[in-house]
């Protein structure tokens, strides 16, 4: 439900339609179209966010910051949502933890035995650069997560070639995630993302046919 003024599209996340008056729920099925329109916005925008705010029993979120990122009003300098008065209007909004055991994962890490951040950082280069002689001048980037247009992986490689050659070499990005060969644009994103790491072996390492598993060694 993320977005920024009431004019900005955000179709993928919050699922604005940007119509025509009359091209709304009225229109359609007669229903009122306060559901879908908010009438104090500048723009007709048909907003189904709106219309499952003003129906359903409660709303939650991913994590409790976001939460309350949501519910701000902007007064103390934080962003606001333009949906913020409906999701006043609910009493008790919850937030669920993105789920991870996290003293599990701190000891998945400890098991890992490096002794701080330049041993696992000498380990990642070998194991995906295949560099006999780690250096701890080449920054690492990293991105772990699904390759899909909602996370604007495209957008890492667009840029992933361009700071390769200019830095001649000397920096490396891990992409970690696995691709949906049926999805027009994980498909693209993963024939993008094999041409790289074959033109570009000591600098770029990806696999989107296998779940990346070595995540703790990222975050020493």
């Amino acid at each position: 439900m993320r977005s920024n003024a009431d004019t900005e599209p955000s179709v993928l996340t919050e699922g604005r339609i940007y119509m025509n008056k009359r091209e709304d729920a009225y229109w359609l099925h007669q229903l009122p179209t306060e559901l879908l329109v908010d009438p104090l916005w500048h723009n007709h925008v048909v907003n189904p966010s709106r219309c499952v705010l003003l129906q359903c029993d409660s709303w939650g979120t991913v994590s409790p910051s976001y939460k309350a990122e949501l519910l701000q009003d902007g007064d103390s300098g934080g962003q606001s949502s333009p949906l913020a008065p409906l999701l006043r209007r609910h009493s008790s909004p919850f937030a669920v933890p993105n789920g991870i055991p996290i003293q599990r994962r701190l000891d998945a890490i400890a098991a890992l035995g490096f002794r701080d951040h330049y041993e696992a950082k000498a380990a990642l280069q070998q194991q995906y650069f295949g560099l006999q002689q780690p250096d701890d001048g080449i920054p690492i980037f990293a991105f772990i997560g699904r390759i899909t247009e909602q996370k604007g992986v495209h957008l890492i490689l667009e840029a992933a070639e361009t700071l390769i050659t200019k830095h001649r070499g000397r920096v490396q990005l891990i992409l970690g995630g696995m691709a949906n060969w049926k999805d027009g644009y994980a498909a693209r994103c993963a024939t993008k993302m094999m041409e790289l790491r074959w033109k570009y072996p000591q600098s770029f390492w990806a696999d989107p046919n296998e779940f990346f598993t070595k995540g703790e060694s990222l975050k020493p």
